[in-house]
């Protein structure tokens, strides 16, 4: 017969993992058919931040890098008594928009501007990807986006003494896709579930002591000038 009984098939001597069906061959039939396939290496695909514990990790591990690549950071008291507001550090934060954003890059702008007295992110910290009505060509949970935003926000709490956050036009996404599709009643009865707060941006940064009530907006001239500031610093 040209095949060996059930159950008493040996294991092909290359991969070791397959059995060989058929007495005539050396090999299994994976490996026939793709010799040297158990020797290559499977790629690790990227699984999606779907938990604040995994963005914090991978967030950190930039901040450690920026670390031990930095030897320039300025050594002083934050909001020393003899610093007045007219002579603060401002570091200025444009469009964040986690979860796209460059996490190293970010890590090295708070490891350089540790010395900074106040931040104030200028709007779009988070992007609101999946809240978006524009054609989406990957799939990016909500859940995976806040694991990211909340990363980003609790790591400039503990960097800064004072930071400032403005809601931008992607921060206020979810509100507005309600208040699309939903009477005003129901909005009224989801903003009562919901503290009376319908921005994600603003909720999340009660949880945290060091972010003040975020600014619903600002004039398109002080933001002009503020993106300006912080692209020519």
């Amino acid at each position: 017969m040209g095949c060996y009984p059930k159950g008493k098939e040996p294991v092909c001597p290359e991969c070791r993992t397959h059995k060989m069906r058929d007495r005539n061959s050396a090999r299994c039939k994976p490996c026939a058919e793709r010799p040297g396939w158990h020797k290559v290496t499977p790629t690790t695909l990227l699984e999606p931040l779907n938990s604040f514990d995994a963005a914090w990790a991978q967030w950190m591990k930039a901040v450690q890098m920026s670390k031990d690549r930095y030897k320039g950071a300025a050594k002083r008291q934050h909001l020393r008594s003899s610093v007045s507001k007219s002579t603060q550090k401002i570091l200025v934060v444009p469009d964040v928009h986690a979860p796209f954003h460059e996490p190293q890059m970010l890590a090295d702008m708070l490891v350089r501007e540790a010395d900074a007295d106040k931040v104030i992110c200028i709007g779009d910290l988070s992007d609101s990807y999946a809240l978006s009505t524009y054609t989406h060509y990957r799939r990016v949970s909500f859940s995976e986006e806040w694991a990211s935003v909340t990363a980003v926000m609790q790591a400039l709490s503990e960097a800064f003494p004072s930071v400032e956050v403005v809601i931008g036009n992607h921060d206020a996404r979810l509100e507005k896709r309600l208040r699309e599709r939903l009477s005003e009643d129901m909005v009224d009865a989801v903003k009562y579930l919901a503290g009376g707060i319908l921005c994600p941006v603003t909720a999340l940064a009660k949880r945290y002591p060091r972010v003040s009530r975020p600014w619903r907006s600002l004039s398109g001239t002080t933001m002009h000038a503020l993106r300006s500031a912080s692209e020519s610093a």
